[in-house]
Parts: C-alpha cells; sequence; structure tokens
C-alpha cells in the first residue's frame, strides 16, 4: 500500500475514533466493518510492462508446441520490429541462456519471467545478440536486457516471435493479455491477479 493511501485510511479512522469518544452514553455506537475503509487485497494484481515494440500475438499463435501449449506457463508475445528487450519489472536477473537468446527474471512481487527472443534462436549460438546484464542484477522498468539483430534472426531463425512466459504461472488465479494490436516499450502488456 502506498504512503498516501495509509495517511487517508489512518485520517478517516481517527475521525472515527473521534467521533466514538465525543458521544454520550445514551447515545447509539455505529458498528463499521474496517474492511470498507481498505482497497479490496483480493483483487492484487502486478502489472508487466511491454519489453519491446511490435505486435501483440496470443500464445496460442506461437508457432511451437512448448510455448503454444503452455508447457512453459501462461504468457503472451510479440513480433518485434526493432532489436530491443527492456526490463517489463522491477525484480532481479536470475538467469541468462549462454546462447544470450533467453532472460529470466524474478520480480520484486515474486513472478517469475522467462523473456525469449526469436523461435529456435538457441540454434544461432549467441550470434546477434548483445546482453546488457548479468545474472545477480537488479533491473527496473524499462533496463536494457538484450539488443538483437532482427534482420539476422529474421533470416535464420524459425520466427522472430518473442514470448514472454511467466513460468510459475501455476500460482495465479490468472494472467491477463491487457493489450492488443501494437504495442510501444513501456506500456501495461500482462496481468496477474494471485488466487485467492
Amino acid at each position: 500500500m502506498g504512503g498516501v493511501f495509509i495517511s487517508e485510511f489512518l485520517l478517516k479512522l481517527m475521525k472515527r475514533l473521534k467521533g466514538i469518544l465525543d458521544i454520550g452514553e445514551d447515545e447509539e455506537i455505529e458498528i463499521i466493518d474496517s474492511r470498507e475503509m481498505i482497497e479490496d487485497e483480493s483483487n492484487y494484481s502486478e502489472i508487466l510492462l511491454s519489453p519491446m515494440k511490435g505486435e501483440v500475438i496470443p500464445i496460442e499463435k506461437i508457432p511451437h508446441k512448448v510455448f503454444n501449449g503452455k508447457i512453459l506457463g501462461e504468457g503472451v508475445a510479440i513480433l518485434p520490429i526493432d532489436g530491443w528487450v527492456l526490463s517489463p519489472v522491477e525484480g532481479r536477473i536470475i538467469h541468462i541462456m549462454d546462447s544470450k537468446h533467453a532472460i529470466g527474471i524474478k520480480s520484486i512481487n515474486g513472478a517469475d519471467i522467462l523473456i525469449h527472443v526469436g523461435i529456435e534462436t538457441e540454434k544461432l549460438q549467441g550470434e546477434g545478440f548483445q546482453i546488457f546484464v548479468q545474472t545477480g542484477d537488479d533491473v527496473k522498468p524499462g533496463d536494457k536486457l538484450i539488443q538483437f539483430d532482427l534482420e539476422y534472426i529474421k533470416n535464420k531463425a524459425k520466427s522472430p516471435i518473442m514470448p514472454m512466459i511467466i513460468s510459475n504461472s501455476d500460482v495465479y488465479q490468472s494472467v491477463i493479455t491487457i493489450k492488443s494490436g501494437q504495442v510501444d516499450y513501456r506500456e501495461p502488456l500482462l496481468e496477474l491477479f494471485e488466487l485467492d
């Protein structure tokens, strides 16, 4: 919860308390439900920003059964129009593939995020990729993660489509794509709702 919301909550609570303490013995005390004064925690969600500029593609349309079959988890994909991958969240780099085509991030809220540039790009053995982070680095939304040669990937890999997968999506009630069509860097892309 943000500090501003807590201040408003405490202000309301103090006003209610003062009202109760000021009433006479014969006056009726109104019983209030404190849950009315706080936000509904059951709807907690985490927003993942777009790490890339391009066209949003549903996970079911990724041309690879590991992704479209959701074997690795729920998610979304982007057909890129340029060659940058930025961090979609605040978190920590937990894995970088030796072939530089994929990176794993643990968000500060607990989401395990796999960003995979292109389909079957591991066969390129790192050619056409440049990594800007190391395992263990802390990142913020918009930090540069990977630069890649889009034309090279289009010519050498099965597809330039970039899946972004929530590999621990089983701990969420739902993973919802909140953007369609064209997406730009740092636009809200996925929303994760926790289980009750």
